[in-house]
């Protein structure tokens, strides 16, 4: 069996690199954060709030809590951005409460007629809305014209 060549020009370590500073993997990483950062807020409200509140109660909760965090992280370590502060946050929020939206339907759904419990509807609903924020703020939330050359 022949051996692999060796990497003598480093061009593994620069695809890695490139891979390691790229936007989507960025976004992985802080996503992921926020994402599980999102999760415990539901799980803790849940835990605290779930026998006095709705399910949907503690879900607007925790999107109230996680959105502050997540603008911050986002706009900072995902997208990089500069200027425009209000209206980033203002497009921002949009998405969010699309997202919100979308959870609020999914969550029922999987609670009301699937019969999942709610922590698991809960996840369940996270991993669908975690791909469509992605291109709603890379596309609107954080989206910069590029200038004519």
């Amino acid at each position: 069996m022949p051996e692999p060549a060796a990497d003598t020009d480093g061009s593994a370590l620069r695809r890695l690199r490139a891979l390691v500073g790229s936007r989507e993997f960025r976004f992985l990483v802080v996503g992921g954060f926020n994402t599980v950062f999102g999760l415990f807020l539901f799980v803790a409200f849940h835990a605290l709030l779930g026998d006095q509140v709705p399910y949907l109660v503690v879900l607007l909760a925790s999107y109230a809590v996680g959105i502050v965090v997540a603008f911050t992280t986002q706009r900072l370590f995902v997208f990089r951005v500069e200027g425009q502060v209000a209206k980033d946050l203002a497009r921002f929020v949009l998405v969010q409460l699309t997202a919100l939206g979308t959870n609020a339907v999914l969550l029922t759904l999987l609670v009301e007629v699937v019969g999942a419990p709610v922590v698991l509807a809960q996840v369940i609903a996270l991993g669908v809305i975690v791909v469509g924020t992605y291109f709603g703020h890379l596309f609107f939330s954080f989206h910069r014209h590029q200038e004519a050359a």
